[in-house]
């Protein structure tokens, strides 16, 4: 009895090999699922094949890889208590290059100042009172003003010399999170002004 030529079932490497790739794509199109299916199979493997390409690179260089579809998450808490502490800085001084201006409330007539190396640094965060949780407080920042120098202006002579540190009364700003909003509760606005 003759055997059928197309009956017979080839055992050379290359069938096997194509064999694995048809149930490799079968197995990806069943993972895959209905929600892909006009993906096109080459896409859908290509696409796997390059994610273990790369966990592979990562491992093998100890570094891992970014993800190009990653979004970065930004907290919405953490962008209102920067917005907080931004307005309470813009209600006290104005910005221009790497110089802070304000003017003093404080003397008999407004006196304008100018800083170079203004920054606010943060403390350690204060802890809260029985009034501040029954205000709905639940965190109490403060940060502390520190700059390089500053000078004042004289009204006959112009800009004075500068002088290391802060001017007189420029201390802290302390905000608050008030039933989740932040708001400034102490600065040194009765101070220095814009205004």
């Amino acid at each position: 009895m003759k055997s059928n030529p197309s009956s017979r079932r080839s055992d050379s490497p290359a069938t096997g090999v194509r064999a694995i790739w048809i149930w490799l794509a079968l197995g990806l199109c069943l993972l895959a699922g209905p929600a892909r299916t006009e993906e096109s199979l080459a896409s859908i493997a290509k696409s796997y094949f390059q994610k273990a390409i790369d966990a592979a690179k990562s491992a093998i260089s100890g570094e891992e890889t970014e993800d190009e579809g990653a979004e970065i998450f930004e907290d919405p808490d953490q962008i209102a208590l920067e917005a907080a502490l931004a307005a309470g800085k813009a209600e006290i001084f104005l910005t221009e290059g790497n110089y802070d201006f304000t003017q003093s409330r404080w003397g008999a007539k407004p006196t304008p100042y100018q800083l170079e190396g203004l920054e606010l640094v943060p403390l350690d965060e204060a802890p809260l009172t029985a009034g501040d949780e029954a205000a709905g407080i639940d965190r109490r920042l403060t940060y502390e003003f520190r700059a390089k120098t500053h000078r004042r202006f004289h009204e006959q002579t112009g800009w004075g010399r500068w002088v290391p540190g802060l001017p007189p009364h420029l201390d802290n700003l302390t905000l608050v999170r008030e039933n989740g909003v932040w708001k400034v509760a102490s600065s040194p606005s009765w101070a220095y002004s814009l205004k």
